[in-house]
């Protein structure tokens, strides 16, 4: 199934990842892990099976792995002492239920610590502890899995939206994409948005209303009535939205939460000043290796697919993800693995979604 590369193709994809130095401690990021999920227009890009994700925990043991936490690797980074080059960690994005119902019971199995980071306006408006469903967990669950010594909850902002930043149109929605593009409706509607999916239609936006070109809620400078916001209006409005964030998150877990994970993977020193004025220290969007002479608050993250070579046995699924280690360890001759991988896949999944 692997095709040759061309030389030029494989060392523009190598100057891109910084020619990796061995050391780094690799963050792998998950998001959704279910059986299907049918009900996230982006399943494609960020749902994995269970089976893949219990072949993928099973994969770091036999490699001798030692999965650690976020917050461990933070203290050692800090203290500037060396790292164990056998360290993994492991972060889910976006609050998803079935965290709790599939991914946390291997994770358990196995023994291995995550973070779940989680946007306060998708907590679960439910109560209680549940046994199947699909959406986000409520707070009751949360609190839960925040108890358990190998879980942590962390912050993922509030809304994960989405804002146009210019008049260029991208797109118009219709009923065949308008949930691909929720992110863009989720910045205008203030309030829960826990169940977004169960809607009719993409209120406030009307079927036929453009997509302008936009970036994440906590970067880009607000385009709106024909004029875009000014950068103090822009840094004020993603403080006081950090704030709320981070106040909401709190006031479920009852206790302090530090560290926030950026929607999108996308942040600027603007808003990273603006989070750090809302209370937070630690951060995802490195694009480093988590190395000891690299921003100890940063974490940079390697983000993890399911059909990592497009479909086939769950073998394959096996040295995908062994080849996205130790791409992200510094072990360059698993590059060649991990772009064939990710064109292969590329071709199968060619429309993947905005989220991410």
């Amino acid at each position: 199934m692997l095709t040759v590369l061309p030389a030029s193709a494989l060392l523009v994809w190598l100057g891109s990842r910084g020619m990796r130095r061995p050391g780094g401690v690799p963050v792998v990021v998950y998001h959704s892990v279910a059986p299907e999920a049918d009900w996230l227009p982006w399943r494609d890009s960020i749902t994995v099976r269970p089976d893949v994700f219990r072949r993928h925990m099973q994969a770091l043991r036999d490699m001798g792995r030692i999965v650690v936490s976020s917050s461990c690797l933070r203290e050692r980074r800090d203290s500037g002492a060396p790292f164990d080059p056998r360290w993994v960690v492991l972060h889910f994005d976006d609050g998803y239920l079935d965290n709790m119902l599939h991914a946390a019971p291997i994770l358990r199995d196995f023994g291995h610590a995550a973070t779940i980071f989680v946007s306060a306006d998708f907590i679960d408006s439910s109560s209680g502890l549940r046994s199947h469903g699909i959406g986000y967990m409520n707070a009751d669950e949360l609190r839960a899995m925040d108890a358990d010594p190998l879980i942590e909850i962390a912050s993922h902002g509030l809304d994960h939206g989405r804002i146009p930043v210019s008049d260029r149109i991208v797109d118009h929605l219709d009923a065949g994409n308008w949930r691909r593009y929720a992110p863009h409706i989720w910045s205008l509607s203030p309030g829960p948005k826990a169940r977004w999916f169960e809607a009719a239609d993409p209120a406030p936006l009307r079927l036929g209303a453009p997509i302008h070109q936009s970036d994440s809620k906590l970067c880009g400078r607000w385009w709106r009535d024909g004029a875009r916001e000014n950068e103090a209006e822009r840094d004020r409005r993603v403080q006081a939205e950090l704030r709320e964030a981070r106040a909401r998150l709190e006031a479920v877990l009852g206790r302090e939460v530090r560290f926030l994970c950026w929607p999108f993977d996308s942040w600027t020193p603007a808003a990273r000043s603006a989070a750090e004025a809302a209370g937070f220290r630690s951060f995802t969007g490195g694009r480093g290796e988590n190395l000891p002479d690299e921003d100890p608050a940063v974490l940079s993250r390697v983000h993890v697919h399911d059909h990592a070579f497009g479909g086939g046995p769950l073998w394959l699924e096996d040295l995908g993800f062994r080849a996205k280690l130790g791409s992200m360890s510094g072990n360059l001759y698993w590059a060649p693995v991990v772009m064939a991988a990710s064109l292969i896949r590329r071709r199968r999944f060619a429309k993947p979604g905005v989220h991410a």
